[in-house]
């Protein structure tokens, strides 16, 4: 097929570009997770937790939740909610036969490679074959994911379970009525409830955004109301897991009370201006973070003007723009939140939205391209695309060096937009 006939056509070239983007990502990932010189705090409490959990099994938790309320240094390690990271921490560890660092590392390299994947897929069946190579190849070189695929955090993982649940959201609304799907989505839903308090920003925004397409755009109030009460019942169960664990709901509860984000460390450390966020995804991405507005406002542009820009339609004759707007809606409200609320400015913060960035990426990228051919004077499209390829490997080069020499040769213990900045002078 001939690029030169239609910029979404799939052919051999952007099969093998996303098949590129793949390897490279995966070979990214596994070619630093051996040089950890320290581990950060978080990574030795998750730790911590998950031997006991090997060792004890899940009555070890028990304990965990009245010394967190009452411990002096509340706020600044992670709270003992967070029981679903450490339980499948606790099962890799039991698999490989280990009770260290490694086994939550190798969740996070594991989750990081099916993101990778699940992106890919969710590129291909919901927008083209070339927005899916975009957005896998910034998803390979990006930073964050880099950096955070060789720790022991809980943010590999629970990045995952927000693309899932972003996958999963799109899935539905394209089959709304498959009925296996839905107890999928609540169970992706309440594991991210037990692995971080910021699940709300992608499962409340993917279950609003789903209730609102079935009430609507489907008219199917008894879907709707079945889709609320399945989402109250995963919050329930989230619930109910943290009293069996506890021993009671009061004291988890308590715990999720005493997280405070205005600490001593976090003023010096992941604080700053409201603006420094945004700057910091510039600063270890310029084209990514350029591509992800372009996508952003591609998706904000009414129906009208971009069906005559030719943007709307993908290969498969599938709108683009529900997919695109419930990406953008959980990337705005997340970088919003973390940029205003307290001190939370560090990497690992968006993590439930990385690919959902990434692939905002990948569809801006796609739309410049198709602008330009559709409003430039250019015959041969294969030119635009061997331009675009360019800038993402040398973006690709660029964002790797700076995470070997600013993440891991400096062994920065977390990604905080103050020591990233330190570290790169800016």
């Amino acid at each position: 097929m001939d690029l030169a006939e239609h910029p979404a056509r799939s052919t051999p070239i952007v099969w093998l570009a996303l098949l590129a983007a793949i390897v490279c990502g995966v070979m990214l990932r596994l070619s630093h997770q051996d040089d950890v010189s320290s581990r950060s705090p978080d990574e030795k409490v998750y730790t911590y937790r998950a031997q006991q959990v090997a060792d004890q099994g899940l009555s070890a938790m028990r304990p965990w939740f009245p010394e967190y309320v009452n411990s002096n240094t509340t706020g600044e390690l992670p709270p003992p909610t967070r029981v679903g990271y450490v339980a499948v921490s606790a099962l890799a560890m039991k698999l490989m036969g280990v009770r260290d660092f490694r086994a939550g590392a190798a969740v996070s390299l594991l989750c990081s490679v099916l993101s990778l994947l699940l992106l890919a897929w969710i590129g291909v069946r919901f927008f083209n074959p070339w927005v899916a190579a975009g957005a896998v190849s910034f998803l390979a070189f990006s930073v964050a994911e880099l950096g955070m695929a060789r720790r022991a955090w809980v943010d590999g993982y629970f990045g995952f379970i927000g693309l899932l649940l972003l996958y999963l959201t799109l899935e539905l609304m394209r089959t709304p009525r498959r009925v296996f799907l839905y107890p999928l989505f609540f169970l992706s839903g309440t594991c991210a409830i037990l692995s971080k308090e910021t699940s709300v920003f992608v499962y409340g925004i993917c279950g609003l955004w789903l209730f609102g397409f079935l009430v609507w755009k489907e008219r199917w109030g008894k879907g709707a109301a079945l889709l609320a009460l399945g989402g109250l019942l995963s919050v329930a169960a989230a619930l109910g897991t943290w009293s069996l664990l506890a021993g009671n709901l009061t004291v988890p509860l308590s715990a999720l009370t005493s997280v405070k984000v205005n600490t001593d460390w976090g003023r010096l450390n992941t604080g700053g201006p409201w603006y420094q966020f945004t700057y910091l995804l510039w600063l270890v991405g310029p084209l990514t973070g350029t591509m992800a507005l372009v996508g952003i406002i591609a998706a904000a542009l009414p129906s009208g003007i971009r069906s005559k820009a030719g943007l709307e339609v993908s290969k498969l004759g599938i709108d683009d723009l529900p997919g695109a707007r419930l990406a953008a809606s959980v990337v705005v409200s997340l970088l919003v939140f973390v940029s205003f609320v307290g001190h939370l400015q560090y990497l690992r913060m968006t993590s439930p939205a990385d690919g959902a960035y990434c692939l905002l990426a990948g569809l801006g990228l796609w739309n410049l391209l198709t602008l330009a051919r559709r409003f430039l004077p250019i015959t041969d499209y294969r030119a635009l695309v061997l331009v675009a390829v360019l800038a993402v490997g040398i973006e690709g080069l660029r964002d790797y060096r700076i995470y070997t020499d600013v993440v891991v040769r400096t062994g920065m213990e977390d990604l905080t937009a103050i020591w990233i900045r330190t570290a790169l002078g800016r």
